[in-house]
């Protein structure tokens, strides 16, 4: 291809001032994306941490229901734990004790 008299070839050129601005707005284009990236982190961070804390939580209740289990099962079997079951974990009475219901209210 031969070129047409009277065009010349434009070569591309960057003069001082445009080189500036141009290296000012990939500048700050990194420190924005990098600001993103840190923050994001950094809300990512604090989430894990609250997650963590939750699960320490539920581990310590669990260990606790562990030992209160623990317990029961390293009780005696006698007379007052017998006693002490049927009244708390099915709800049981002796015929001659007076139960009261309460709705959980109460009136002045």
């Amino acid at each position: 291809m031969s070129e047409q008299p009277g065009r010349t070839k434009k070569k591309f050129s960057i003069r001082g001032n445009e080189l500036k601005v141009a290296v000012w707005i990939l500048t700050i284009l990194v420190v924005l994306i990098s600001l993103f990236i840190i923050l994001s982190r950094m809300v990512s961070y604090h989430r894990l941490q609250q997650s963590i804390e939750e699960k320490r939580k539920e581990i310590a209740a669990q260990r606790e229901r562990i030992e209160e289990l623990e317990y029961w099962l390293d009780a005696p079997v006698d007379y007052d734990y017998i006693i002490k079951v049927a009244r708390e974990e099915i709800g049981l009475h002796f015929p001659d004790e007076d139960i009261y219901y309460s709705d959980g209210e109460t009136k002045s």
